[in-house]
C-alpha cells in the first residue's frame, strides 16, 4: 500500500510540473504576442517620436523673432541643416488663397507637407511690429493637430498630432480668428520636419517657413457703397474732392482714403474740428494712383465710410 501510495505521488508530481510548465509558457507567449505585433509594427512603419508629440512639454518655438532659445526642430534634430522658406515641398494656403487678412474674421489655414517618411510641423502667428502672439489659433480635427501654450513665450501653439501617410503626403487644416482692424501685417511662422522613420533625431530635415499676410478691408467695410452722413463730390473724381459732413463732435477728426486692399492711401486730415456741418475740399494731385477707394471720416467716437471713385 504504500509502495503505490509512493509511486501515485510521484506520478501526480511529474504532471504538476509538466501543467505549470505548459502554463506558464502559454502567459509568457499571451503577453509577448502583442508586444511582438507591435515591434514589427512600429519598425515596419517607421514610426518616430515626432508621432507622439502630445505632450505641453514638447511644444517648441516657432521660428519667429524674438523667440525663446528652443526655436524650432533643430533643438532636437541638429545634424542637418535647416531648409529655408521651401514652398514646394512646404505649401500654405489661408482661406482660398488670400493674401490678406479680414479682421475679426474666422480663416482656414492649410498646410502642406510633401516628404519621404513621417513629418510634422509646429506653427504660430506674431504681429510684424511688435512679434507678439496676434490673433487666436483653434483646432479643427482633434485627432490631427493639438494646441499648446508655450509658457516661456506667452505664446500659442498649433502642432501635429499625428505622422504622416505612408508616402509622407500630409496636409493639415486649422482655422485662425483675425485680429481687430488696426492690427497691421502679421507672419505665419512654421516649423516642420521630415523624418527618415528611424526612431531618432539623426538624418531628419527641419524646414523653416514663413508668410506675411496683410490687413486688409473687413467685410462690413468692403460691402459700404454708400453714406448718407458723408457727401464726397464729385465721384467719379479726378483731381479735387469736396466732402461735406456733420461732425457729432468737438475734437480731432481724421479723414483717410483706403484702397480696396485695406492700406491707408493718404491722409487728408488729421486735426480739431468744432461740432456741426463741415464743408471741406482736398487736393488729390499726385497723391493717390487712379482706382476705388473707401473715404473714412473718423472723430474718435463715430465713423463713417463712403465709397469713391479716382480716376
Amino acid at each position: 500500500m504504500i509502495k503505490i501510495k509512493g509511486r501515485n505521488s510521484v506520478s501526480a508530481l511529474y504532471l504538476f510540473i509538466h501543467f505549470k510548465t505548459f502554463f506558464m509558457k502559454k502567459i509568457k507567449l499571451i503577453y509577448a504576442l502583442p508586444l511582438t505585433v507591435i515591434a514589427i509594427f512600429l519598425t515596419q512603419f517607421g514610426f518616430t517620436k515626432l508621432v507622439n508629440f502630445t505632450s505641453t512639454t514638447r511644444a517648441w518655438d516657432a521660428i519667429g523673432p524674438g523667440i525663446t532659445v528652443r526655436k524650432d526642430c533643430t533643438g532636437c534634430h541638429t545634424d542637418v541643416a535647416p531648409v529655408t522658406q521651401d514652398n514646394t515641398h512646404r505649401i500654405f494656403t489661408l482661406g482660398a488663397g488670400l493674401t490678406k487678412y479680414k479682421p475679426g474674421e474666422v480663416h482656414t489655414v492649410k498646410f502642406k507637407i510633401l516628404g519621404a517618411g513621417p513629418v510634422g510641423f509646429s506653427c504660430t502667428v506674431l504681429k510684424n511690429d511688435s512679434n507678439i502672439m496676434c490673433g487666436t489659433l483653434a483646432v479643427v480635427d482633434t485627432n490631427e493637430t493639438k494646441l499648446f501654450l508655450h509658457a516661456a513665450s506667452g505664446r500659442y501653439y498649433m502642432n501635429h498630432r499625428v505622422g504622416a501617410t505612408a508616402d509622407g503626403v500630409k496636409e493639415y487644416t486649422f482655422s485662425w480668428t483675425a485680429p481687430a482692424k488696426g492690427s497691421g501685417p502679421v507672419t505665419f511662422y512654421f516649423s516642420s520636419l521630415s523624418s527618415n522613420g528611424d526612431d531618432a533625431t539623426t538624418d531628419d530635415t527641419t524646414y523653416q517657413n514663413s508668410y506675411v499676410i496683410e490687413e486688409g478691408i473687413p467685410t462690413s467695410l468692403s460691402s459700404v457703397s454708400s453714406n448718407s452722413e458723408v457727401k464726397v463730390f464729385p465721384n467719379p473724381a479726378l483731381d479735387r474732392i469736396g466732402v461735406n459732413f456733420t461732425n457729432t463732435t468737438k475734437g480731432t477728426t481724421k479723414i483717410t482714403l483706403i484702397s480696396m486692399d485695406g492700406k491707408e492711401a493718404v491722409t487728408l486730415l488729421n486735426d480739431e474740428l468744432e461740432m456741426g456741418e463741415q464743408k471741406l475740399s482736398f487736393d488729390l494731385s499726385g497723391k493717390v494712383q487712379s482706382g476705388v477707394y473707401f473715404l473714412s471720416i473718423s472723430n474718435g467716437t463715430h465713423r463713417s465710410i463712403q465709397k469713391i471713385l479716382i480716376y
